[in-house]
């Protein structure tokens, strides 16, 4: 398999903050990026082969559920989002569906980042319109921040992943460095 680049590799660090950044963005690697789609006559094969596959039960629509390095995100009826340590999960999991779903592997198309910070939410509430103080941890949902399309997964009251198509990841991070600036923002690799 061909190593990914960052999709940031070019983009340029924020201007230091004066004292303590309130907020850290940055880019996550997960091994393999997976969406999955179940078809209606074989969703229950599907969801036992991919229970057993991942060891979890399939979350509530519009939550996630997460193992050992693996999250299994609803994001509809029968539609799922993998993201795993576990490199050729696509692979794996095309095996074990079989006839019963989809496997589109997603790993280099997309770009995963998170900020956190105690000012994640009132940022992330500049470019996105939904209440995210009604979103709890653990939920997750597909929206639009500004112009680009984004998974958003609430890890905690404080910490936020997005997903974005990789060819918008740069323009995304660079919109969250402009909107974090006022708290003082710091970019992790």
């Amino acid at each position: 398999m061909a190593e990914r680049i960052s999709a940031l590799a070019e983009l340029a660090a924020p201007p230091r903050a004066e004292g303590e950044a309130a907020l850290r963005l940055s880019e996550l690697a997960p091994a393999s990026i997976v969406q999955l789609q179940a078809f209606l006559e074989g969703a229950e094969a599907f969801g036992e082969a991919l229970g057993e596959t991942l060891g979890l039960a399939m979350p509530e629509n519009a939550y996630f559920a997460e193992g050992e390095a693996v999250t299994l995100v609803s994001l509809g009826v029968g539609r799922l989002l993998v993201l795993s340590g576990e490199a050729e999960l696509a692979a794996k999991l095309r095996d074990v569906i079989g006839a019963s779903g989809t496997v589109t592997d997603l790993s280099h198309a997309r770009t995963l980042l998170s900020l956190e910070g105690a000012a994640a939410q009132e940022v992330l509430a500049r470019g996105i319109a939904i209440d995210l103080a009604r979103m709890p941890p653990g939920a997750a949902t597909q929206t639009k921040m500004e112009h680009f399309d984004v998974t958003l997964l609430r890890r905690a009251g404080d910490c936020f992943e997005l997903l974005f198509h990789r060819s918008f990841a740069e323009a995304a991070a660079e919109w969250l460095l402009d909107a974090g600036a006022p708290f003082g923002i710091a970019m992790g690799r």
